[in-house]
This record gives structure tokens, sequence and C-alpha cells, in this order.
């Protein structure tokens, strides 16, 4: 509409040029001094070159507009392109992970993690991938890239870090197992999964008492097979007599046995 009334003004004001030398003899001038030159138009020449600007400066307008609806849509169209590009290589990397082939899966997962913007689950599946191919420097790699995720995005969910930790623990990167049970640990109580890990890093770190104290919870919970229990508090008791014997004597190691629950 607006584009319509614009045109009909311009031809209008061309129809009173063309008609104005018509109405009236004497058209009148226009002088313009430019240091020592004049130039002198008519009125009506004045008004064309005027209109001419005009028209010129709103055919910019409409192309600049133009231009710029095109190369918008364009880049829509390519970045939308990407992304769906993206997540077809990570539904792709997911099914090689499933089907076992862990070289394609971890290629196409770190490939599609950012522009997928499935960063947690790509970098947590690429980890495991690298991992299961024994390639540590890999599933190192994988595991700071999730850490800088994981930092940028406080709300990371729980399950996410809890394999984190189990990745963490098979690299023997027992400092970063820490940090992020230390973090999570006010879920101790309530997450069997974390918990387990929680034994598991404690024995690592022959921290025995610690160990025990939530085989105890464990136990009571009914969560682990019984079989992997007994393994756990075997191997925690041995160590922590061991521990006992080595840095007091065997009179403490008895007093320990005294204080245990029958």
């Amino acid at each position: 509409m607006r584009l319509i009334l614009a045109i009909a003004l311009i031809l209008a004001i061309i129809a009173m040029i063309s008609t104005a030398p018509m109405l009236i003899d004497e058209p009148g001038y226009i002088a313009i001094s430019t240091g020592n030159m004049i130039y002198e138009l008519t009125i009506y020449t004045a008004i064309f070159w005027l209109t001419a600007l005009f028209l010129t400066f709103l055919l910019v307008i409409v192309l600049l507009r133009l231009c710029f609806r095109v190369g918008s849509k364009s880049w829509k169209k390519i970045a939308f392109a990407n992304r769906r590009r993206a997540l077809k290589d990570f539904n792709k990397g997911i099914a090689a992970y499933v089907l076992e082939d862990y070289q394609q899966a971890e290629h196409l997962l770190a490939k599609s993690a950012e522009p997928a913007q499935a960063e947690q689950t790509a970098y947590l599946l690429a980890a495991s991938a690298a991992d299961k191919q024994a390639l540590t420097p890999n599933t190192q790699h994988y595991l700071a890239l999730l850490k800088s995720h994981h930092d940028n995005n406080p709300a990371v969910g729980l399950d996410a870090a809890i394999v984190n930790i189990q990745l963490s623990i098979n690299q023997k990167d027992y400092p970063a197992a820490r940090a992020l049970l230390d973090q999570y640990h006010k879920h101790l109580g309530h997450n069997d999964r974390l918990l387990s890990l929680e034994v598991d890093l404690s024995l690592i770190e022959l921290r025995f008492d610690n160990a025990i104290n939530h085989l105890t919870t464990l136990r009571k919970k009914k969560s682990q097979p019984a079989a992997r229990i007994k393994a756990w508090e075997k191997q925690a008791y041995l160590g922590i007599f061991n521990q006992i014997i080595n840095q007091e004597d065997d009179q403490a190691l008895h007093n320990y046995w005294q204080k245990l629950p029958r």
C-alpha cells in the first residue's frame, strides 16, 4: 500500500513538472554560486533533479531491505541446515555406540556435539567410546570439554556427573573424580550409584573407614548384589586391618575388632 502511494505521488510530481511550462510563461530561475562559478537552473529542472534524487534514494532503500530479507533468510537456512546435519550425525553416533562401533561413534559424537547443541550427552558418549578403545588422551580431552561445559552450565544433571565420575576413575584421574563426588556429596544418601562410586574411590584412596561407613548404608538399601557388597567389605576390612597393624600394633587391631558389630 505504501509503495503504491509513493508511486502515485511521484507520478503526480512528474505530471506537474511536465505540464507546468504550459501553464505559465515565466518559469523562474534558481542561481547556485560556488567560488567563481554560477549555475542557473529553471525551477522545473531543479524540481526534476530533486525528484530524481528522491527516487534514487527510495530505490536504494527498497534494494537494501530486499537484500537484508534475502540475506537473513539465507543465513537462517544455512544455520538450520548445519544444525539438522549435526543432529543427523549425532543420531548416527548414538546408533554406532549401541552397535559397539566405538571408533565411528567417537568421531560422529565429537563432531556433532556443539552444532547439535548436545554437548553433555555427546561428550559423555564420546569419552566412553574412547575409553572402550583404550584411547586415554582422547578420553581425557572429552572429559576436559565436558568439565568446561559443566562449569558454564551449573544445572547439568546428576546422571551426567555419575558417568563423568566413572570415566575419571577408569582413566585413573582420581582427583577429578573426588572433586566431582565432593561436589555432589549431598546426594550420596539418595543415589545408590553415586554411593557405589564413593565406595570404589574410597577403596582406591585407601580411605577404608569411609568405605566401610558407606557400605553399611548400601547393605541396608539392598540395591547392590550381595556378592558385590561382600567383595567390597572384604577389601575394606583387609585394608583397614593392615593399616592398623602398620601404623599402630596388634592390640589396636584387637580393640578395633572388638568394636565391630556382630
